[in-house]
This record gives C-alpha cells, structure tokens and sequence, in this order.
C-alpha cells in the first residue's frame, strides 16, 4: 500500500471515529447541556416568583391593615354603619332599638341617603356613640338626634331612648 492511500484511509477513519463519537458521546452532551439551560431559567423563573409571591402577600397584609384602619372594609354604607354600631354596643352598653331602611333623595347637587337609628341606653354611652359617629366613623352626619325617656310600666323602670338620622351625600 502506498502511502497516499495508508492517509487517505487514515483521513477516512479519523472522519468516521469523529462521527462515531460525535453520535455517541457529544450529541447527548449538547443535548444535556441545552435541558440544563433551560432548567436553570425555569428555577431563576421560580425563585422569581416566589419572591414576587412574598412580596404580593406582604402588600396583601399591608392593605389589609390600612382597610381595617380606614373602616372601608365593606362597600354598603348601611352595613359599615351597623358594624360601626355594634361595636359601640359592646363598649358604650347600648342596644339598637330599630334600624329603618335607608331614605333615598335625589338632589341636584347628588343623592342623599338618611338612615335612621334608634338606640337605647344611658345617656353617656348614646352621647358617646354619636360623639363616634360623628367624628371618627367617616359614614355621614347627623343631621337630627331626638331623646325621649320613657318608663316600662312592667318593671317601673324608666329608659332613654334616642332616634338619630345619619346623612350621606352620594
């Protein structure tokens, strides 16, 4: 054999073991490495969202606190003034006699809604309560407070009583 045909057949047998190999060993291996990349930016994409998740629940919380802080939990008017109530039930020692229907008016300037409330109680905890409502609650005004003590021929026992009318402008 001559020479040029011993490296002709080399040539040929080198192409063929880098083919062989290429089959074999280094088309996995670029194929692993491709499925590597990409679970490496699914994992950064993980981390991200899970730092995006803390951070939504962080505000979450955030808000949450500034709802209840700014009573604006519930978008009815007439529910956030019978929770504002029965919380100074309990602290004032009153009780809602009758809560009537809202009263709606339209205006030019709006609509304007009157609830009307009877309470029931000693005079300081009406008179704190309405002092609550005015000031603090941000549910309306009062635009009429009526007092009428009364006695339960029952017991012989005399009570006050206080009709209030709470405006709001729509």
């Amino acid at each position: 054999m001559k020479t040029s045909s011993k490296i002709r057949i080399a040539i040929l047998v080198t192409i063929i073991v880098f083919f062989v190999c290429y089959k074999l060993a280094i088309s996995k291996t670029l194929h692993l490495r491709q499925e590597y990349v990409a679970l490496s930016k699914d994992k950064n994409q993980s981390n991200t969202i899970e730092e995006q998740i803390g951070s939504l629940l962080k505000k979450e919380v955030y808000l949450d606190s500034m709802l209840t802080s700014l009573n604006l939990g519930s978008n009815s008017t007439q529910n956030s003034l019978l929770d504002f109530i029965s919380r100074q039930e309990v602290k004032n020692k009153i009780r809602v006699v009758d809560f009537n229907p809202a009263h709606t008016v339209t205006l030019d300037e709006g609509v304007l809604v009157t609830h009307d409330i009877k309470l029931q109680g000693d005079f300081l905890g009406i008179l704190e309560t309405l002092y609550e409502l005015e000031t603090n609650s941000g549910l309306g005004s009062l635009s009429h407070v009526y007092f009428i003590k009364s006695r339960n021929p029952r017991t012989k026992k005399s009570y006050l009583q206080a009709t209030l009318f709470v405006e709001e402008y729509r």
